[in-house]
């Protein structure tokens, strides 16, 4: 640049006075920065990190993954990091990965994060990794925790399970679990994942609280009986479970027969989809009576897929179609034994007519009732194969 030039001209270093703006010259600064600037700019001093935390920041979205042959490295990362400052899930090496979960909740309060862990399968849980899930911040903020691989003792899954809450995930992939163990949080959570369910008991899944959204499970025990077991909790029992639950399976080695032995039900057929076997309870208190069982099939497994629904004015039609269809073959079923049952009266009390007047006239009422629920059953295109009731699906 020239000398002749006015020297406010010249090309000079200077310092922007940051500490020393005032709160909302200061706020206006920070907005301008990126998310890894400004939680690098909250460990300066008291009086920054006291700044940074009145700019009221939206909270972020981030993830930690921590390797059990590295513990003292941990990456985080965050969308916004990598395509805005470069950070391309830089390893950071620290020695208390809990400080840099403090630093950005410093920055930025209420941030959640989610944990991937990576544990050998020969080693037990590294204290490194012990250390940051009994951490306050892990408590509070992570909603969702993955851990893969890994053979844990029970105090060690433990630590894990004591973490759950209504709304954090859990995901163990190809952890395996004790064939004892048990834990009374263990499915808590808005989705809950056990690659190795061998350890879970069908009482267990009787026992669900409704709280729990989304339950998967792989490798398991359960077998038609269990099923049976579980179907018939929900027809019989007095209160709902979780809402959705994926289980796998070995579809040829189910008996359908043993499966609903004993449960009215209802197929519904649906064209190019997997067909869906309905039952449901008549215990009014329910919120969700209707419970759909169904396939899904996929190139390397077969799930069996358990639903329940609500049924209401503002209900999917099909459901509240199925709902009550399925009271209606209830009824059926209760009149058809009830029917049974005077016709073995009538055929012993043979020859007494005084005697059997009352008991015919009431054969004759539940005839009448029977015949009015079959044709309804026929006006809503029930129809049988192999005794099982089926509809096709609303066009």
């Amino acid at each position: 640049m020239s000398s002749w030039l006015p020297s406010f001209l010249h090309k000079k270093e200077t310092k922007f006075p940051l500490p020393k703006l005032p709160d909302r010259p200061m706020k206006n600064v920070l907005q301008l920065m990126e998310d890894m600037e400004i939680i690098k700019l909250s460990t300066l001093s008291k009086k920054m990190s006291k700044s940074v935390g009145k700019c009221d920041f939206k909270p972020l979205s981030y993830q930690v993954d921590v390797l059990d042959r590295d513990p003292d490295v941990f990456t985080f990362f965050n969308e916004r990091w990598i395509s805005n400052v470069g950070l391309e899930s830089r390893q950071l090496a620290i020695p208390d990965s809990a400080h840099i979960i403090q630093l950005i909740q410093t920055a930025f309060p209420d941030s959640q994060f989610l944990i991937t862990m990576v544990i050998s399968k020969t080693d037990s849980l590294n204290f490194k990794i012990r250390e940051i899930l009994l951490t306050d911040e892990v408590k509070k903020y992570c909603t969702k925790i993955i851990v893969h691989g890994g053979a844990l003792t029970v105090n060690e899954l433990d630590l894990f399970i004591n973490l759950r809450g209504l709304k954090r995930e859990l995901v163990f992939d190809g952890t395996d679990f004790p064939l004892e163990y048990n834990h009374f949080n263990a499915f808590t959570g808005t989705n809950v994942i056990y690659e190795d369910a061998r350890w879970i008991k069908i009482s267990d899944l009787c026992g669900l609280e409704s709280s729990t959204e989304n339950l998967n499970l792989g490798r398991n025990l359960f077998y038609s009986k269990h099923y049976n077991e579980l179907f018939k909790f929900h027809v019989n029992g007095n209160r709902d479970i979780c809402t959705h639950i994926q289980i796998d399976c070995v579809e040829s080695a189910l008996n359908f027969e043993k499966m609903f032995e004993g449960i009215a039900t209802l197929k519904v057929e649906k064209a190019g989809k997997t067909d869906v076997t309905m039952i449901h309870t008549n215990n009014i208190t329910r919120k969700r009576p209707v419970m759909g069982i169904s396939f899904k099939n996929t190139s390397k497994k077969t799930q069996i897929c358990i639903q329940t629904y609500s049924i209401n004015t503002e209900s999917n039609e099909l459901q509240t179609k199925c709902y009550n269809i399925l009271q209606k073959l209830n009824k059926k079923t209760d009149l058809e034994v009830e029917l049974k049952q005077i016709e073995t009266i009538e055929y012993a009390l043979r020859g007494q007519e005084e005697v059997l007047k009352p008991i015919q006239a009431k054969k004759t009422r539940i005839t009448k009732e029977l015949t009015n629920v079959r044709e309804e059953l026929w006006e809503n295109a029930v129809y049988s194969v192999d005794g099982n009731a089926r509809i096709s699906p609303l066009d």
